[in-house]
């Protein structure tokens, strides 16, 4: 059965509404939990990378912002679950987007 790696990124600081999201460490956002646990039933884990992102502001000033990964090694048949799942986690941090990229992998635990 063939494998993906998915990576779902997003900044960490600010919602769409340029509020700052609540943490309880300097990485963490307030739905990591609900995030972290919908991870491990779909998917049986993930993994976190910290990460800063920038992108280009209306007045072309290059805005940068700490930011998080999440990655999830799966099955390709379970590439929907995939995409659902990365709308979940723009939805629970209020997001207007979030960067998904699906790549196939030859992925083992040993």
């Amino acid at each position: 059965m063939s494998s993906i790696k998915a990576e779902i990124a997003f900044g960490a600081g600010f919602d769409r509404d340029n509020k700052v999201i609540k943490s309880t460490a300097s990485w963490v956002c307030e739905a990591q939990d609900d995030i972290q646990r919908l991870a491990c039933e779909l998917f049986g884990g993930f993994t976190w990378i910290k990460s800063v992102g920038g992108w280009a502001a209306h007045d072309d000033k290059v805005i940068l912002e700490e930011g998080r990964v999440i990655i999830v090694n799966t099955t390709e048949s379970k590439r929907h679950e995939v995409i659902k799942f990365a709308e979940y986690v723009r939805d629970q941090l209020r997001q207007t987007a979030v960067a998904l990229t699906i790549s196939p992998v030859e992925f083992t635990i040993i």
